[in-house]
């Protein structure tokens, strides 16, 4: 994966986080995808049951911090993908190459 792809994407994902722009966000997103909230992780099946979840349920305010301090320049790959946080530990949102182009597969509270 080229780094500097990586962090233009990271960067798309902080900017739509930044202004909790869920239709942004679940155009960034392939669906199915994770989303592993507080209270337990569950899978979302589409676009219109991620919308249906709200922007209070998505955009946290550990979310919103953690994504606004990740350094998207920075970036390193793991197995399962490019993971944009603050720091390890912290709120995520993972992302890497699903059918042949990059996209969100999972969010970590």
């Amino acid at each position: 994966m080229d780094t500097e792809a990586a962090a233009a994407f990271g960067k798309r994902i902080k900017d739509v986080v930044a202004a909790k722009d869920l239709e942004g966000l679940a155009d960034l997103t392939a669906f199915p995808t994770y989303a592993g909230f507080t209270e337990g992780g569950k899978m979302i099946e589409t676009r219109e049951a991620f919308i249906a979840l709200g922007a209070d349920k998505i955009f946290t305010a550990e979310l919103l911090d953690s994504i606004a301090a990740a350094d998207e320049s920075s970036l390193s790959p793991s197995m399962a993908g490019f993971a944009l946080s603050k720091e390890k530990g912290a709120p995520n949102v993972v992302f890497g190459v699903r059918d042949g182009k990059l996209a969100i597969n999972g969010i970590n509270y």
